[in-house]
């Protein structure tokens, strides 16, 4: 998972790190942006190529 953030120069360290930010807090409450979920988790989990699958999703750790 990435997030889109602004670069530089258009956007300076302080834009960059608050967009982090925004990132971190939608990820840890778990939204979602497809129309028919509420959960980007409950999202992953009903992908075809996941379908059946048994796996957990730790979101204690992410990488940026």
């Amino acid at each position: 998972m990435a997030p889109e953030y602004p670069l530089a120069p258009e956007a300076n360290y302080k834009d960059i790190v608050e967009s982090i930010r925004d990132f971190l807090n939608w990820y840890k409450e778990d939204g979602c942006f497809e129309s028919d979920y509420t959960s980007w988790t409950r999202w992953l989990h009903d992908q075809d190529k996941l379908k059946g699958k048994h796996f957990t999703i730790d979101k204690d750790r992410v990488y940026v």
